[in-house]
């Protein structure tokens, strides 16, 4: 039985798209507030909308990213017991630490008072912060390890995609009606976290990850094509989403375009990364750092943000676009300031 690998070396293409996401995710956040408070007729929310709607396939790309690195140094079956040891010191007890953490400051700004109960259901619903859902997904993921072996090796990859792209439309977009139906009086509030609403990026993953190379051969031969299909579904995400949110009209269908564009888009902002040479320069020291960090900025920027927005308040500070400017100043200097920190930390440990 071939075992888990351990701390192998990263692959440096993988390494800045984990960064490119990691930088944006941030970016959805810190542009959250003006998104919902600038007038949806002025220009400015046209310029922070449309990039930050654009921004809303990292959820995506870092499901995928899950999956191709599950398969990626792991062509046979694994040990389990290593690989959900692995996942719960590097995953689960960071996020409860964050939650713990997320906790003791809204009780500190007297939100609410400490109860056992409610701090146990935020912990399982991923709830407690806006961001700490995609934990609680990808833990899903994590646990379902068997199944996703069983179906790398024994199946095709286009079938599979197809059948998963089917069961994550239905589940994303009809699931709690279905619930509803078959149990009159439920409300399902949990299926933007259900690993099923996220299947295809997952399945599309690890079968990339399964056969690397091909993979990375097969968008470098329809480059062109890709581009093309990332740049239209771009457009049309952009501007209908624009169009839906300032005029305040729900359209059904805008969810299959963003769909389409968050593939799209994975795939794009991968092949990128493919494109981009290791080298020995700060940049790519940098990207580096970032790296390893990404998990612990993608806890904490949220904080940060909280932080940002306790000193706006203290400073008398009401205007949108300043605070907007004093956000994304401070949480990006500080998040990745912060990963270079821990970097040259551990670093200097593992020298001692």
């Amino acid at each position: 039985m071939g075992k888990l690998k351990g701390e192998r070396k990263r692959i440096y293409e993988i390494s800045v798209f984990n960064v490119i996401l990691c930088m944006l995710v941030v970016f959805i956040h810190v542009s959250s507030t003006p998104v919902s408070s600038y007038n949806p007729a002025s220009l400015q929310y046209a310029f922070v909308l449309i990039p930050w709607r654009l921004a809303a396939f990292v959820v995506q790309g870092f499901v995928f990213l899950g999956g191709l690195r599950l398969f990626l140094g792991n062509k046979e079956r694994i040990d389990y017991g290593v690989y959900y040891l692995s996942k719960l010191k590097r995953v689960v007890i960071p996020y409860l630490l964050w939650v713990l953490i997320y906790y003791a400051y809204f009780l500190l700004k007297g939100y609410f008072t400490f109860d056992a109960g409610s701090l146990l259901k935020h912990i399982a619903a991923g709830d407690l912060v806006s961001h700490l859902y995609f934990v609680i997904i990808i833990i899903q993921f994590y646990i379902l390890a068997p199944l996703w072996f069983a179906m790398v090796k024994k199946a095709r990859p286009l079938p599979v995609i197809i059948v998963s792209l089917v069961i994550m439309v239905i589940s994303g977009m009809f699931l709690p009606k279905i619930i509803y139906m078959l149990f009159p009086g439920a409300v399902f509030r949990f299926n933007d976290r259900l690993f099923t609403t996220y299947l295809l990026y997952w399945v599309a993953g690890c079968f990339a990850g399964m056969n690397y190379e091909s993979f990375k051969n097969l968008l470098n031969k329809h480059g062109k094509l890709l581009f093309i299909a990332f740049t239209l579904f771009m457009v049309l995400d952009g501007t209908i989403t624009y169009h839906s949110f300032s005029n305040n009209i729900y359209l059904r269908w805008l969810e299959y375009i963003h769909i389409a564009y968050c593939m799209t888009a994975v795939l794009f902002f991968f092949s990128v990364s493919t494109k981009l040479k290791e080298g020995s320069g700060r940049f790519v020291i940098l990207i580096k750092q970032i790296d390893k960090s990404a998990y612990y900025i993608y806890l904490s920027h949220v904080m940060l943000i909280f932080l940002a927005d306790d000193f706006l308040k203290l400073a008398g500070i009401s205007s949108i676009t300043m605070g907007y400017a004093f956000r994304i100043t401070v949480v990006y200097t500080v998040a990745i300031g912060s990963a270079v920190l821990i970097q040259k930390i551990k670093s200097m440990k593992t020298r001692i």
